[in-house]
């Protein structure tokens, strides 16, 4: 699941999961996740990633909140601490349980390309929220600069998360 999928997933449980609003408000441009041990071990399935932390492109002014039992949190910071998640097929901690589902805040969308997924995706929703008064035009700014700039970076590390993503449900070798 993909931002509103991924609060869908969490909020679709009746076991507890939980998504509302943003407490830190709307969200726009690169944001940086601290991984968790089991993020940290997710991403090294399809290559030997040491990496602890995961830069992805945001545009969302909701988030999941809480998580039900049978999923785990992949990463997160201190503004929206669920920002992926992995989703069990039981809530068991005993091995082996099946992955049903990963998810991520995250739009990778936006890094497929520079013309179609940054300038006229990305950047046209940055402008929207600005606009609708969602951030302000310094935020605005920093946030189109910033994605522009780290753009192959973002690009990079997407792949890496949806190629992870993809593996782990069995997508793909």
């Amino acid at each position: 699941g993909i931002c509103f999928g991924h609060q869908v997933y969490a909020h679709s449980f009746q076991d507890s999961g939980s998504a509302g609003k943003c407490r830190a408000g709307p969200q726009a441009g690169r944001k940086t996740s601290q991984l968790t041990t089991t993020g940290q071990e997710f991403l090294k399935k399809p290559c030997a990633s040491t990496t602890t932390s995961l830069d992805l492109f945001y545009t969302h002014g909701d988030m999941v909140e809480k998580l039900p039992p049978q999923g785990q949190v992949l990463g997160g910071n201190d503004q929206v601490p669920i920002q992926a998640a992995i989703y069990y097929s039981t809530k068991s901690t005993l091995n082996p349980r099946q992955v049903i589902a990963v998810t991520f805040q995250a739009h990778p969308e936006y890094a497929t390309s520079k013309d179609k997924g940054l300038e006229k995706t990305l950047h046209n929703i940055i402008e929207a929220m600005k606009v609708r008064g969602d951030i302000t035009e310094e935020e605005r700014q920093q946030a189109k600069d910033d994605a522009t700039r780290e753009y192959e970076s973002v690009r990079d590390q997407s792949v890496h998360a949806m190629i992870s993503a993809g593996k782990t449900l069995g997508w793909f070798p």
